[in-house]
């Protein structure tokens, strides 16, 4: 049986990768520096063996070794992995390997990912479809936030913070996108991104991928002229939708929320 450790196994995306790999046959332990809900409850259910603090001397061999992003790479157990000369990954390099099909669906943006990348995977799911997902929270309809099935499509929320410490790309490179859903563009994480032109970079990077007979799904409101600019850029089909009241623009569908409340939301799409 082949083997993974994660350092920082609490994150939400590494803990939904962990589960996964499991559910793929792996032996699967972590370490982190703390453990709390929602995630630490994910983490029992799913019977992951994991302890809190960093000790060198409880990690074996194992054939993998997967560093999360906010891990200190002066980290013990990161030093004595790298002495050792062990396998060391990035959780968005399993994704990549595991989880991206060669029909990739990622959902990009500086908000809504999460939500979408799920709903979307649901909807495939519901399609008849089998498709790998990756989800970068603890979705209602899913058991876990990861899963390798044997369809063609992959449904990932891309996020542009960077993929390690010793990897500056944004994670959502890595994805291979044929299929973007874009829901924004607004200057986030200074710590990475200390001008705003750096933020937009990323997003260039990424429309640039995006193969000629691939589809781009973007956002279209009062606030998306950075978005118009940037697709604009791109060989690949494009579809623009946009809320149902404003009728200034033009938008290939458009939404209506009905109801929005603790419970969830309800809304109608038009075309």
């Amino acid at each position: 049986m082949k083997s993974v450790h994660f350092i920082g196994i609490c994150g939400v995306g590494m803990a939904g990768v962990a589960v996964m790999m499991q559910k793929m046959g792996w032996k699967v332990t972590g370490s982190d520096k703390g453990f709390f809900p929602p995630i630490s409850d994910f983490l029992k259910k799913n019977k992951i063996d994991f302890y809190p603090g960093w000790h060198p001397e409880k990690i074996s061999n194992p054939d993998i070794i997967v560093v999360g992003n906010f891990i200190s790479l002066n980290n013990p157990e990161y030093l004595f992995v790298k002495k050792k000369k062990l396998v060391i990954k990035s959780y968005p390099e399993l994704v990549r390997e595991y989880i991206v099909k060669k029909k990739s669906v990622v959902v990009a943006g500086t908000f809504g990912k999460t939500t979408i990348a799920a709903f979307v995977a649901h909807l495939f799911k519901i399609a008849g479809l089998n498709p790998s997902w990756f989800i970068g929270g603890l979705a209602k309809n899913f058991s876990c936030g990861a899963a390798n099935n044997q369809d063609n499509w992959s449904v990932a929320e891309g996020d542009e913070y960077t993929t390690a410490r010793w990897d500056s790309r944004s994670k959502f490179l890595l994805y291979k996108p044929t299929h973007l859903i874009l829901t924004s563009i607004l200057w986030d994480h200074l710590d990475v991104f200390p001008r705003e032109k750096d933020y937009d970079r990323a997003f260039k990077k990424l429309i640039k991928i995006i193969p000629s007979q691939g589809v781009i799904i973007a956002a279209k409101r009062n606030d998306t002229q950075k978005i118009d600019k940037i697709i604009s850029q791109s060989r690949a089909k494009i579809i623009r939708y946009g809320p149902y009241e404003v009728k200034s623009y033009k938008t290939d569908y458009s939404y209506e929320i009905t109801s929005l409340n603790e419970n969830g939301s309800e809304f109608v799409v038009y075309h």
